[in-house]
């Protein structure tokens, strides 16, 4: 419960242009529950909402806790309880983009007195709680703006805060996230207080139980009676096809699935079917040709969603600490004091015969500052060799630059690598030479015929030969039988999915590309997938022949078999 009594506030005071943007407002706040204040911009919202919450000052009033009675701000009893009881999210995330969501979050906790195991249990409930733990090892630069909000949430969320305060938490986003990120907030406040500040009405009278509005610093109505009704929660790039009538036409080989709105007017289409290819053509002039894939609408089943008053189950409650069996001091993980290194940094800048020592020492602690920096960021990424090995294991890697004076580049390479496969045959070591790819591989795939090829690249892998593959690894698929055939492991394609593209979004999962073929530009030879496998290395397994074809310095080959079973053509015989 949160009492506020007759709470002023005036910027510049005392000043010709004073304004004063709260005039002696009185409510109370109950211990569960999500209201919203609403309001024009420039009404008093967030400067309520940063007086009640500890960020702001205020000129006169109080405002009762249960644990506090606080009259004035940015006091020592309005600090323990910020600490103790409140968390924030604002419309700017304040993420620290270059570091990873859990790391964000763990920093969350920083003022806590909580141990180092504490903290990152805390870290994975708060992450899991808004759907981001997946994305714990991700630096939330590449995350999109509705995920960032979510690991701003979840940061506010690792403290276990009775109430959380939210100043336009969705005012950088797009429908879609909006909604997302107001049904988080709205679970949320089944549990603790959630206070939000907006000025979107929609959104206030849908998912809050309470609504203050203001009006120049008064509040003209506090209610928590109205018609909530239902709102949009469908994506605005996807259509659906539940909201059309269905039709669905066969004839000579073509399947049409027809979706029509009511009253829509006819449509004059041409529809070729070849082998390779689908032709469309609209004799229409309300076709829209989108400039790229993305653009394209997504097609979805069912009708547009909607939320009610339905749509919100029971209540998840935080996890709990498991209770110590003795009471022993924690070691609770602080980090560096920051008083004590401004200290250090002064004595930079007071005497010059002090200034080289106190480089030395500042430069010290900061080395130290960095160390105890890493480490925790090693804690919390929990280093996972999928995020950074990109070569098999077993493979060693060598690279031979020409020059040094050889007067014959081509002999000098020669001779090195013979000496190199001496070495290792002397040690009586098995052991396959693999040259080194041409090009990046693709697949590659035609959607819609007006954009022709969309490709997909393959990264951070190596090759072996199918003989060094453990057949027992074999997840899907079946092993080569010809020297084009070859198998991938899981960890390859899972990496290529990852990845941000137009066919990333439309492959639903690995076993889609069994049988599909990869390319390399320049290279006629192509290779089909015919197998997956979960070897635990970034590897794909082909014959030696399909190596030699796809290396940088080769030509395509073939085998004997393979030409035989192509041209039949027995006069190669005579070639011995």
């Amino acid at each position: 419960m949160i009492r506020i009594e007759d709470l002023k506030k005036t910027y510049d005071k005392n000043t010709r242009h004073a304004n004063r943007v709260l005039h002696g407002m009185s409510f109370t706040l109950p211990d569960t529950g999500f209201i919203c204040i609403l309001g024009a911009s420039g009404c008093g919202k967030t400067s309520l909402l940063n007086a009640i919450g500890g960020l702001d000052v205020f000129d006169s009033g109080k405002i009762i806790t249960d644990t506090a009675t606080i009259t004035k701000a940015m006091s020592s009893e309005m600090e323990r309880e910020r600490n103790a009881a409140f968390g924030y999210i604002f419309q700017n995330y304040y993420l620290l983009s270059e570091h990873s969501a859990a790391y964000n979050v763990y920093l969350g906790m920083h003022s806590t007195d909580l141990t180092k195991k504490e903290k990152m249990a805390r870290v994975k409930d708060a992450l899991e709680r808004v759907d981001m733990l997946r994305y714990r090892k991700r630096p939330v630069g590449e995350l999109s703006g509705g995920q960032q909000q979510r690991v701003a949430i979840a940061r506010a969320l690792a403290r276990r805060p009775r109430v959380i305060f939210a100043d336009e938490p969705t005012g950088n986003l797009d429908e879609a996230n909006t909604m997302n990120i107001c049904s988080i907030l709205k679970e949320l406040s089944r549990e603790s207080l959630v206070v939000m500040v907006t000025h979107e009405e929609r959104i206030a009278r849908f998912f809050a139980d309470r609504i203050i509005t203001l009006d120049a610093g008064n509040i003209v109505s506090d209610t928590t009676d109205w018609d909530r009704g239902t709102i949009d929660a469908g994506a605005k790039d996807t259509v659906y096809a539940g909201d059309y009538a269905e039709k669905n036409v066969s004839h000579d080989g073509i399947s049409l699935r027809l979706l029509t709105a009511e009253n829509a007017k006819a449509v004059d289409l041409t529809v070729i079917s070849e082998g390779e290819r689908i032709i469309i053509k609209v004799n229409d002039p309300r076709i829209v040709l989108c400039s790229e894939m993305a653009a394209a609408p997504r097609l979805a089943e069912g009708k547009r969603p909607v939320l009610n008053a339905e749509s919100f189950g029971e209540a998840k409650p935080l996890p709990t600490e498991k209770k110590e069996a003795a009471k022993k001091p924690k070691k609770t993980s602080r980090g560096l004091d920051l008083g004590m290194l401004m200290s250090e940094a002064r004595s930079l800048v007071s005497g010059k015969k002090l200034r080289k020592f106190g480089t030395g020492v500042f430069i010290i602690l900061l080395t130290a500052m960095m160390a105890l920096s890493i480490a925790d960021m090693a804690t919390v990424a929990r280093i996972d060799p999928e995020d950074f090995v990109t070569a098999d294991s077993h493979i060693l890697r060598f690279n031979f630059e020409r020059g040094g004076g050889f007067t014959n580049k081509y002999d000098s390479l020669s001779t090195y690598i013979k000496m190199f496969q001496q070495h290792i045959d002397d040690g009586g070591l098995d052991f396959d030479y693999i040259p080194t790819t041409a090009g990046v591989l693709q697949y590659r795939d035609s959607i819609i015929p007006q954009f022709g090829n969309i490709y997909m690249n393959f990264k951070g892998y190596s090759w072996a030969r199918t003989s060094r593959l453990d057949e027992s690894t074999l997840i899907m698929g079946r092993m080569p039988e010809r020297y084009d055939e070859i198998v991938i492991d899981r960890w390859v394609l899972d990496a290529a999915l990852s990845e941000d593209g137009i066919l990333q979004n439309v492959i639903p999962n690995a076993e889609y590309l069994l049988n599909k073929q990869l390319v390399v530009e320049n290279k006629t030879t192509k290779l089909t997938i015919v197998g997956i496998c979960d070897a635990g290395e970034p590897t794909m397994y082909m014959s030696q022949e399909a190596m030699l074809a796809f290396a940088s310095c080769g030509s395509e080959v073939i085998t004997l078999s393979e030409y035989k079973r192509i041209t039949d053509d027995d006069s190669i015989e005579a070639l011995g």
